[in-house]
C-alpha cells in the first residue's frame, strides 16, 4: 500500500485513507491504480481541516494564489446539494461531476439517482483527492454500484467499455456539475473530459436510435434470411482458422487509393488474410486484389450496389450478419456464410444450425471486419483504407460503386469533387477537425466519430489479448491504440516470404439442408400460434389495467382486479416467454420507454395513489407497445414461413 497522503491528522490518515484505498480497488481498480501511481509520482497535496459552521469538517489547500477553500466554510453538505439543483429528476439520468472536491457532491448525486441512474466522476488532481480520502470516510458511497470514477489518463476506450452498457440513461439525459475548484485549477482538464464525455454520449444515442428504428427492420431481414440462417453454413468452421497469421482489413475510405496496389503481390497476398468491407470489394478487385472475405450487414437494398456486375467469385466467401438484407445474399456470387445471431436463434429455435459462437457485431463493415479478423485467430490486424474522415477532401474512394452510380449525373457542371463534397457537407451540423493519423488535423463528422469510439474500444481489447493493430491507411484520422506505419513498411515487417499459404476452409456447395428446413418450417408455425396467443394476453392485461386505472381510490376494487393479473403474468414467464422474448426483440422502443419511467418514478420518490397512477400509466404504455410489437412479429413470421417454404421448394 502507497503511503497515506498528508491529512489532518495521523490518525485520520492511519484508519480512513486503508479503508478507502481497499473500496477504491474492489469496485474502481483501474481508479485506483492510476490514484496510487500519483501518490508515487507526483507531490501531495497537504490540507488543512477545520469544522464549518454547520458542523461538517472543510479542507483549505494552498495555492500560488493563496489559500483556497475545497468546500463553503458555512456549510459544505448544503453547498453540494445546491450544486446539484440544476438537475431534473424526471429526465436527467445521469450526472458528471467534474472534480469531487470534498467527496460530498458524489453520495449526493446517488441519492438523487435513487439507484436508476448513473454518476459519473472526473477528478482531475489526484494528489488532492488522495489528500481529502485521507482525512474522509467514503467507504459507503465508493461501494455503491452507480458510481463510476475516472482520472485524467482515462481513455475514450476507457469510457466506452465502462459506460456504454448504461447508453439508455446516458441518452435520457446528461447533466454536468462542476467544482469551482477544478474549474480554476483544471479548466483545461474538465473540457478534455468534457468533450470525451460528448463523443461517448453521442455515440450511445447513434447506436440507440439505430436500435429503435431498425428494430422492426431487422427482425424483417431475420426473417427473410432464416433458411439460410439455419440451413446454410455457418461461421464455425472459421474459428482460429487463421491462428497467427496477419490480417488486413480493408475499407473502402479515401485513402485506399494510395496502398491498396500493394496487395495486389502475389508474394504477400498468399500469405496474409484479406478481408474487405463490401463497399471495398469493387476497388481491390479492379487493382486485382480478390479477398478472402467480404463482409456485409447493412440493413437497405441500396446496398446492391456494391454486387452489381461481379464476376464469379468462388474463392471469395461473404460473412454476413443474419440481419442484412437479403438482396446481398441473393446477389453475391460466391459462397455465404451467416454470423451467429441470439434473434436468429431465437427465430428457428432446434432447427438451426449445430452451435456457433457468435462474432462481436459492429456499428459498421469495417467494425465486422474487425471482428471477423480476431474470431480467425489473427496475431495481427492491419487496417487499410479505415480513414474514419475525409482525407484530401474525400468521403469515398475513386472507384467505389457509388461513383459509378454517380456517373449519370456528372457534367461540367456538376464534377465528381462536387458530388463528394456535398456528400460531406450533408452532416455539416457536426463536421469537425480533429487529430489526424500522421500529424496535423483531418475533417470528420459525428457519424465518423462515433465509429471511432467503437475501434478504439475494441483496439484496446484487442492490445490486452496480445494482438497487434496497425494503422496503415496513411491518412484519416488518429485511432487510440493502434500503432500508425505505411502499407508497405507493415507488409515488409509482418509478412514472411517464407511462411507457407495461408489456407482457409470454403463452404460446400451442396445448398441447403433438407431436414433442418422441414423442421423450422414446424417451428415457425408453432411461434406464430405462441405469438398470437400473446397478443391475446396483451389485449386482456390492457383492458385489467384501464379497470385499475378506473379504481385507484378505491383499494378493495384495486386488489380484486389486480389479483387478475397474476394468471396472464404466469403464462407470459412460463408457456409463453419464447414468444415474450422474440416479440421483445422487435419493441425496442418500448423497453426503452419502460426503462426510463421507471427511473424518472424511482427518482421522483412518488408515493401512494400518485405513484399508483404513475405505474399503471406506465404499464399501460409498456402493453400498448408490446401490443404493437406483437402484430409486427405476427407479420414478420409469416414472412419467414414463405421464406422457408421458397427454401425447401414448396
Amino acid at each position: 500500500m502507497p503511503p497515506a497522503p498528508p491529512a489532518a491528522d495521523a490518525a485520520d490518515a492511519a484508519g480512513v485513507w486503508p479503508a478507502n484505498l481497499a473500496a477504491l480497488r474492489r469496485h474502481h481498480r483501474a481508479f485506483a491504480a492510476e490514484l496510487e501511481a500519483a501518490i508515487e509520482d507526483q507531490e501531495p497535496v497537504s490540507l488543512a481541516w477545520e469544522a464549518s459552521r454547520a458542523g461538517p469538517r472543510v479542507a483549505t489547500r494552498s495555492t500560488p494564489c493563496g489559500p483556497l477553500a475545497l468546500g463553503s466554510r458555512f456549510d459544505p453538505a448544503l453547498e453540494a446539494a445546491r450544486a446539484l439543483a440544476p438537475i431534473d429528476d424526471g429526465e436527467a439520468a445521469a450526472v458528471v461531476l467534474l472534480g469531487l472536491g470534498l467527496g460530498l457532491t458524489a453520495p449526493a448525486a446517488l441519492r438523487r439517482m435513487a439507484g436508476q441512474g448513473r454518476v459519473i466522476g472526473f477528478e482531475p488532481d489526484l494528489p488532492q483527492l488522495a489528500a481529502v480520502l485521507a482525512g474522509v470516510d467514503a467507504t459507503a458511497w465508493l461501494a455503491d454500484p452507480g458510481l463510476h470514477l475516472f482520472g485524467p489518463a482515462a481513455s475514450n476506450a476507457e469510457l466506452t467499455a465502462a459506460l456504454e452498457p448504461h447508453g439508455v440513461e446516458l441518452t435520457q439525459g446528461t447533466r454536468l456539475i462542476t467544482h469551482p475548484v477544478a474549474r480554476r485549477l483544471h479548466g483545461e482538464a474538465l473540457g478534455a473530459f468534457s468533450e470525451k464525455i460528448a463523443g461517448l454520449t453521442s455515440f450511445c444515442r447513434t447506436s440507440l436510435a439505430t436500435a429503435m428504428v431498425h428494430a422492426a427492420k431487422t427482425q424483417r431481414n431475420l426473417a427473410r434470411n432464416l433458411a439460410v440462417y439455419a440451413a446454410g453454413a455457418t461461421t464455425q468452421p472459421l474459428r482460429g482458422a487463421a491462428s497467427g497469421r496477419v490480417a488486413v482489413c480493408v475499407a473502402a475510405g479515401p485513402s485506399l487509393a494510395k496502398n491498396a496496389h500493394l496487395l495486389a503481390d502475389a508474394a504477400v497476398r498468399e500469405r496474409v488474410v484479406v478481408i474487405a468491407a463490401q463497399t471495398a470489394l469493387r476497388p481491390l478487385l479492379d487493382r486485382g486484389v480478390a479477398p478472402d472475405f467480404v463482409t456485409a450487414l447493412d440493413h437497405s437494398a441500396a446496398c446492391a450496389r456494391f454486387y452489381e456486375d461481379l464476376p464469379p467469385l468462388p474463392g471469395v466467401t461473404l460473412v454476413a450478419e443474419a440481419a442484412c438484407h437479403p438482396v446481398i445474399l441473393e446477389s453475391f456470387p460466391g459462397p455465404v456464410r451467416l454470423t451467429g445471431s441470439d434473434a436468429a436463434e431465437a427465430m428457428a429455435g432446434e432447427a438451426s444450425a449445430p452451435a456457433r459462437e457468435p462474432i462481436p457485431p459492429g456499428s459498421t463493415v469495417a467494425h465486422l471486419s474487425v471482428s471477423l479478423a480476431r474470431f480467425l485467430g489473427c496475431s495481427a490486424v492491419v487496417l487499410v483504407g479505415q480513414d474514419l474522415g475525409f482525407t484530401d477532401g474525400l468521403y469515398y474512394c475513386p472507384g467505389t460503386a457509388v461513383h459509378r452510380v454517380w456517373d449519370a449525373e456528372l457534367s461540367p457542371w456538376n464534377t465528381l469533387e462536387m458530388m463528394e463534397w456535398q456528400r460531406i457537407a450533408r452532416m455539416r451540423g457536426t463536421l469537425e477537425r480533429r487529430p489526424a493519423a500522421g500529424g496535423g488535423a483531418c475533417l470528420t463528422d459525428g457519424q465518423m466519430t462515433a465509429y471511432l469510439q467503437q475501434f478504439e474500444r475494441d483496439f484496446a481489447a484487442m492490445r490486452r489479448a496480445g494482438v497487434r493493430v496497425v494503422d496503415a491507411t496513411e491518412g484519416g484520422l488518429a485511432k487510440e491504440h493502434a500503432e500508425v506505419a505505411p502499407l508497405r513498411e507493415t507488409l515488409a515487417e509482418l509478412v514472411d516470404p517464407a511462411a507457407t499459404p495461408v489456407r482457409l476452409p470454403v463452404p460446400d456447395a451442396e445448398g441447403l439442408d433438407a431436414g433442418r428446413l422441414r423442421t423450422l418450417d414446424r417451428h415457425v408455425e408453432a411461434l406464430r400460434a405462441e405469438v398470437a396467443e400473446l397478443r391475446r394476453v396483451c389485449g386482456a392485461g390492457a383492458a385489467l389495467l384501464e379497470r385499475m386505472a378506473a379504481c385507484v381510490e378505491d383499494p378493495a376494487a384495486l386488489a380484486r382486479e389486480n389479483a387478475k393479473l397474476a394468471p396472464l403474468q404466469a403464462r407470459v414467464r412460463g408457456e409463453l416467454s419464447a414468444a415474450h422474448d422474440l416479440v421483445g426483440r422487435v419493441n425496442v422502443t418500448g423497453a426503452v420507454r419502460r426503462r426510463r419511467a421507471d427511473g424518472r418514478i424511482k427518482r421522483a420518490r412518488l408515493a401512494g395513489v400518485a405513484k399508483l397512477k404513475a405505474e399503471l400509466d406506465r404499464d399501460r404504455d409498456n402493453l400498448d407497445w408490446l401490443g404493437q410489437a406483437c402484430d409486427a412479429t405476427l407479420a414478420t413470421l409469416g414472412v419467414a414461413a414463405d421464406a422457408v417454404r421458397r427454401g425447401r421448394g414448396s
